[in-house]
Parts: C-alpha cells; structure tokens; sequence
C-alpha cells in the first residue's frame, strides 16, 4: 500500500491549480484597475453585440430585491461553499 501524506497532495493540487488558473495581472504585467476592469468588458460586450448601455439607477423595488438576496440568499454558507 502507497501511503502519501496529505501534505504532498495538497502541495501538488495547488500546483496544479494555479497552473490553470490566472489573472489580469498576470496575463498584462501589470495592475489594471477595477474602473478599467468595467470599462473595458463594457465596450466589448457593446462591441460584439453591438449595442450601447444606458446608465440607470435602481428602482426602490430593485434595491429592496437586492438586500433580501443579499440576507436570505448570498449570506448562506450553502450558496458561499456550494460547488
């Protein structure tokens, strides 16, 4: 029987993950700000369907909609750890 500590096989996974996995950051070599961030997957989603956003505010009933997902649902430890 092959017995591997649990050490090594999270050492290997994390490994692997970030060999999957990346950033903007990474990927641009340098720190793109979270404004620039908006702005730029704004313009391609107008782009490539091409369509053009409107600036609105919430309605009372949106704001309202938002805070009772926020509590009943978001705040949850079955939807922050659901897989």
């Amino acid at each position: 029987i092959l017995k591997v500590e649990d050490e090594k096989i999270r050492d290997k996974m994390i490994t692997a993950a970030e060999e999957r996995v990346t950033s903007i950051r990474r990927e641009l070599g340098s720190q793109v700000g979270f404004k620039r961030v908006i702005e730029v997957i704004k313009y391609g989603f107008e782009k490539t369907l091409d369509i053009q956003f409107e600036v609105q505010h919430l309605t009372s009933e949106e704001k309202e909609q938002a805070k009772q997902l926020s509590i009943e649902k978001y705040s949850s430890n079955s939807w922050t750890y659901r897989r």
